[in-house]
Parts: structure tokens; sequence; C-alpha cells
């Protein structure tokens, strides 16, 4: 497995956790950004705890990947969005 590959799968594997623990999702860019913003915290606040020794870096890497969850799930609701209405661009 490339290390692509290795990513896209953690990926993956973080959106369907996301999907089974939390699986309402806003609809609207100010709801999404709320979660986008709350889990970019949390991996800022991991690279601090890195940085002083707290935790390892796999906590920093994980906070990164709940972060591309939470990107990928405003992706597919963006393409909902476009479905529902019928957009072909």
């Amino acid at each position: 497995m490339s290390v692509t590959q290795a990513a896209i799968s953690r990926v993956e594997y973080a959106t369907a956790a996301a999907k089974t623990k939390h699986p309402l999702f806003p609809s609207t860019p100010y709801g999404m950004s709320s979660i986008l913003s709350e889990e970019v915290l949390e991996a800022i606040q991991a690279a601090n705890d890195v940085e002083s020794g707290k935790v390892s870096s796999f906590r920093f890497f994980e906070e990164v990947e709940h972060v591309a969850a939470v990107c990928q799930r405003i992706l597919e609701k963006r393409y909902e969005m476009q479905e529902r209405e019928n957009y072909d661009g």
C-alpha cells in the first residue's frame, strides 16, 4: 500500500467512525464551519501537547484525520445539495 493509499484509507476510516458517532451533520455553511473549527482547534492543541512532550505525535495525526473527515463530510454535503438542486456542473 502506498502512503497516499494509506492516508486515504485513514480518512475513510475516520469519516465512517464520525458518521457512526455523529450521524447528524449540519446542512448550512455556518454549522459545517463550526464543526470544522472545533476539529482544527483540537489539532492545534494536540500539536502544542506534542511540542511540550505531553503526548506523542500520533495524537496530532489522529486529530488531523478528524479534520479530514469533517472536510469529507462537508464535500459530501455539497454534492448532496447539488444533486437535490439538479446542478450539472
